[in-house]
């Protein structure tokens, strides 16, 4: 592992499971409170606006007209597709709502992220979570609601995030040219897909068994030094805080 790491960048991209926070959080926490909880959120909520315009998704992506019966097949597969995600964030807002969940962050990553905000370095969170989901959990973490560290937040309705064309869009979209931006992330295929788009990446390799040597690579985030890069007058240039897409 390198002993310390300077970017120079703009703005920071963060992914969240084996990132920032644990995956067993993601992997058994939430996807076991939703799938214990499928069958009486439906039953209570299959008239809601928001549950039938699920269903009526999940027919049109299937073209099974069970829609419950294929929400369950995806969720017991753990398939990354829209109308399961959103009915797993309505699930879950239960739990965060009473306590019974709890977003958790290492505590390294937590105290980096808190730095940056502190030095105006927009910090966004690109996630095969949904949008709603990432608020979520930010929202209700350990230590409090996080939620206004973040400048905006990206999901795979920008894009898979296997795929260079995803890191170009949200470039684009926070108003930088992709050098300016370092992704921190603990896939190589990902951190592949954003080199090929121009993107600075960072492996996490945390809960990685095995790094990829083509990248920087931490286990701790106090190891990594973000400074922003100087523009030619001399002025430092921020770009702006966009809102979380939706």
């Amino acid at each position: 592992m390198t002993t310390q790491l300077t970017v120079e960048a703009r703005a920071i991209l963060l992914d969240i499971e084996g990132t920032i926070g644990p995956a067993s959080f993601i992997t058994h926490d939430l996807v076991d409170y939703a799938r214990d909880r499928f069958d009486e959120f439906i039953a209570t909520n299959r008239q809601s606006p928001a549950v039938r315009q699920i269903l009526s998704e999940t027919v049109k992506r299937s073209g099974r007209q069970d829609a419950v019966a294929m929400l369950k097949d995806w969720l017991v597969r753990d398939e990354k597709v829209q109308p399961l995600k959103e009915l797993q964030s309505l699930i879950w807002q239960h739990g965060y709502a009473d306590g019974t969940l709890q977003g958790r962050l290492f505590a390294d990553a937590q105290s980096a992220i808190e730095i940056w905000h502190a030095e105006r370095l927009p910090i966004y969170v690109y996630s095969s979570f949904s949008v709603k989901a990432q608020r979520l959990f930010f929202g209700h973490t350990e230590a409090g609601d996080l939620r206004h560290w973040f400048a905006g937040h990206f999901d795979t309705s920008i894009g898979a995030k296997v795929v260079a064309r995803s890191y170009e869009k949200i470039a684009g979209e926070i108003r930088l040219r992709p050098q300016d931006v370092v992704y921190f992330a603990d896939t190589s295929a990902e951190l592949a897909a954003a080199v090929r788009a121009g993107v600075q990446v960072v492996q996490v390799a945390k809960e990685t068994k095995s790094a990829n040597s083509r990248y920087p690579v931490i286990d701790d985030f106090s190891l990594v030094d973000i400074r922003r890069p100087a523009d030619r007058l001399g002025a430092a240039h921020f770009p702006p805080v966009g809102e979380a897409r939706t």
